[in-house]
């Protein structure tokens, strides 16, 4: 990838369309925009359009997967509209944005697509090491105060190596890629779901984001 990074298009359902770089994604300022726009990102949540955040947890030299699973689980899961925040080593997080072309982005859900298009980041935010744990947290209690429940009821998970999932801080559940990335997406789908019922919110029930609303 050149020192320009790639461009990728995203389309919603009503035809717009915007264009951002690949070189987001190993950008940390997304974070922060997603980060100074929670209010915004919890309308989106509890209306359904992005449906639940997953974190991808890995640890350096960890022995894990080939990176080519770890981007079809990716792809699969904005897919269906949940956002991914990449917490992996800066090493790994530099060969998944190479593996990522301008096409990726494209097979974004509809809902994903419309909030990332507003606020300006890619649906899948590399955090890498040097954001603090705390400011993480924050932002996941900020989200359950705002929907009157605790973190732990939030449409959240986490993907870890099985050798560290026990030792993984995560609000939500942590799953691993032992069966593979089609299971694996299939799992966290489910528990999403029901994480969504469970704080009666609808789920796959369309409905625009509006920031005014």
């Amino acid at each position: 990838m050149n020192s320009d990074g790639q461009s990728v298009d995203l389309s919603t359902e009503n035809g717009e369309s915007f264009s951002i770089t690949t070189l987001n994604l190993l950008n940390k300022d997304s974070w922060e925009t997603l980060n100074e726009s929670a209010d915004l990102f919890f309308k989106s949540l509890k209306l359904g359009r992005v449906r639940g955040v997953v974190s991808i947890v890995d640890f350096p030299n960890s022995g894990s997967k080939d990176d080519s699973e770890y981007i079809q689980l990716i792809q699969e899961l904005i897919n269906r509209d949940i956002m991914v925040t990449i917490s992996i080593g800066e090493t790994v997080g530099i060969n998944m944005a190479g593996m990522i072309g301008p096409d990726f982005f494209q097979r974004a859900g509809d809902g994903i697509a419309e909030f990332c298009n507003f606020i300006g980041i890619l649906p899948v935010l590399y955090i890498g090491s040097t954001i603090d744990k705390s400011d993480i947290l924050d932002f996941y209690n900020g989200l359950a105060q705002h929907a009157a429940v605790e973190k732990i009821n939030l449409p959240i998970a986490a993907i870890s190596p099985s050798r560290y999932e026990g030792q993984i801080e995560s609000p939500g559940a942590v799953f691993t890629m032992e069966d593979g990335p089609a299971k694996t997406v299939d799992l966290i789908d489910a528990h999403i779901h029901d994480k969504r019922l469970g704080i009666q919110w609808c789920d796959r029930c369309g409905g625009r984001f509006s920031p005014f609303s």
